[in-house]
């Protein structure tokens, strides 16, 4: 925790001379979340929600997503974002008991995006985009390079009302997900070593992963966010549905907090 607000403070002072809009805060956050992609447990959380508005012609940072862009011709643009997955102790996880655990997992990498109405910066947006992220994999001091997913994305984003500092959006996100063959071994493969009675070995094969659907909505004022997401995971025709760590053909998350903005300037 210490780490995060040292990296913030950073942040805060390489942003504050240059960004068009700044904005702290602090909050809590509560989420369910499948252990990985297939896995028949969910993980619950309450975490501290450290609050991040900055954007800039060419960034945004929205909570715990970062994402920059240029534009290369009306309406289409090229996008640098960046992801993740939670650690898994396999201790916790039934399907992997006594096999290596997963550990946190970042994904950074490109997508091309064309707007039907709207910008990366807008309220009211519809949007594609093809992308391609690169994974790796953080253990204690080690990284692990762990592929590469990819696929394509639809999102739309419309203020669904405002008045005065009131301000209230709604998101819909629909994406297919695609995994190179490191990447899905990483989730899905098992060993010789680890085949059990009921956990065969099995090799993971590289395609596709999953079609996901999320809908997001939001609450905005000059003090204060609030907000959440409901999320459904689908794994029919996965390349590796006879993994036996993918014991489920559909999966659900969802999250909601709130934050207080201590601090907020605009030039």
């Amino acid at each position: 925790m210490l780490m995060r607000w040292i990296a913030l403070s950073l942040l805060f002072i390489s942003t504050h001379s240059v960004a068009d809009e700044v904005t702290f805060g602090i909050g809590a956050f509560y989420s369910s979340l499948p252990h990985y992609l297939g896995a028949e447990q969910n993980e619950s959380y309450v975490v501290p929600l450290p609050y991040i508005h900055i954007e800039k012609e060419h960034y945004k940072v929205e909570r715990n997503e970062f994402e920059s862009f240029y534009e290369v011709a009306p309406n289409h643009y090229i996008s640098v974002s960046a992801g993740g997955a939670i650690a898994v102790s396999s201790k916790d996880n039934r399907a992997r008991e006594g096999m290596d655990d997963l550990a946190w997992v970042g994904e950074i990498g490109q997508s091309y995006q064309y707007f039907s109405f709207g910008n990366p910066t807008s309220d009211d947006y519809l949007y594609i985009s093809p992308f391609i992220r690169k994974a790796y994999a953080f253990d204690g001091g080690d990284i692990d390079d762990i592929g590469s997913v990819y696929g394509v994305m639809l999102e739309a984003g419309q203020q669904i009302y405002q008045n005065g500092q009131h301000q209230v959006n709604l998101t819909g996100r629909f994406s297919t997900r695609f995994g190179s063959h490191a990447y899905n071994s990483y989730f899905y493969h098992v060993a010789e070593q680890f085949q059990t009675i009921d956990r065969l070995s099995f090799d993971a094969d590289a395609g596709y992963l999953a079609s996901v659907f999320s809908l997001g909505l939001t609450y905005d004022n000059d003090w204060l966010w609030a907000g959440g997401f409901l999320r459904y995971y689908n794994y029919s025709h996965s390349a590796n549905q006879q993994s036996p760590l993918l014991r489920e053909n559909h999966n659900v998350a969802l999250g909601f907090g709130f934050a207080w903005k201590f601090y907020s300037l605009k030039n």
